[in-house]
């Protein structure tokens, strides 16, 4: 999960970041997805609506705890200063629906009519945690200090990149109730590379993505791992995936960024397990290495040998 550090720019030459940073946050694994909205809205500590909006026809509803509130009151956070409350929430809701937005150019299938956004302080255990989507529910927490500092300039790209991962789960729940972690983080991860991509360039991509986003890969093998390890490593599997299609070492049909979108949405709505799903979606939009399909066994290896 992120650790955001002073210094800002998206130009890095060491990685300040925490490995995890912009995982979904699942503490819990579950294969029973029956929704859960409505009891876990009513288990948050003095919940009020700030505010709703509109995204991609999607209604969403802005909530603030009591939690999240005393920080703001206190103004204790990490780095305090003076707090706009109407300049921070428009923040939140410009990033969401942005994020929203550039997904249903990709899938536009409305998987969920509503979202709820709960601002939340997430509490030392939980101190790296930018988001985090709610299992079984249509609900993304967001820390009031994590998003505080993200407000205030340091590393604001990270915004739009937990936005996008977290709307990416709240609609897989739906679309594949009984995925397993490793498929639902990597699908999610996608999405948020070619989020990159187009908010900052194939180049910027290039240079940046690792050093930025994904930071250090600790171990090297778990990028042979058939299992979930990491989001930093399906981090490299992804940058592999989206940087060989774009410089042509992989191929693919028409327009790349086009194509990876829909290999995307292809993999977004799979309901294989394991590889499968990423294989079968290889399949139907031809993705290729040596003009043989690619697989995630094949992206394994081929990350492997490049590090």
């Amino acid at each position: 999960m992120l650790k955001l550090i002073l210094g800002a720019t998206l130009f890095l030459q060491q990685p300040l970041i925490n490995q995890d940073s912009l995982e979904a946050a699942v503490i819990e694994e579950s294969m029973d997805l029956e929704d859960r909205t409505e009891e876990v809205m009513h288990n948050y500590d003095g919940l009020r609506q700030i505010s709703n909006f509109q995204a991609s026809e999607i209604n969403v509803k802005l909530y603030m705890t009591s939690g999240a509130q005393e920080i703001i009151d206190n103004n204790t956070f990490d780095i305090p200063n003076e707090f706009n409350p109407a300049m921070f929430y428009d923040y939140v809701k410009n990033n969401f629906t942005s994020s929203m937005n550039y997904y249903h150019t990709i899938e536009p299938v409305k998987s969920v009519r509503d979202l709820n956004i709960v601002i939340v302080d997430m509490g030392e255990g939980r101190r790296n945690t930018i988001s985090a989507a709610k299992i079984g529910t249509n609900i993304i927490e967001i820390d009031i200090r994590r998003w505080h500092k993200l407000y205030s300039g340091m590393r604001p790209y990270l915004a739009g990149l937990t936005s996008i991962h977290e709307y990416v789960h709240v609609n897989n729940y739906v679309l594949d109730t009984d995925e397993t972690k490793l498929p639902r983080e990597l699908t999610a991860i996608i999405f948020e590379g070619l989020s990159y991509v187009r908010e900052n360039g194939e180049e910027g991509f290039r240079q940046t993505y690792l050093t930025n986003v994904a930071g250090n890969l600790e171990n090297k093998e778990n990028l042979l791992s058939e299992e979930y390890t990491d989001n930093t490593t399906l981090r490299y599997l992804s940058y592999q995936l989206i940087n060989n299609v774009l410089n042509g070492n992989y191929q693919i049909n028409g327009n790349k960024i086009r194509g990876l979108e829909h290999f995307a949405a292809a993999y977004l709505t799979d309901i294989d397990n394991d590889d499968e799903g990423f294989d079968d979606s290889c399949m139907l939009h031809n993705i290729r290495i040596n003009n043989e399909i690619l697989t995630l066994q094949k992206l394994r290896q081929e990350t492997y040998n490049s590090r």
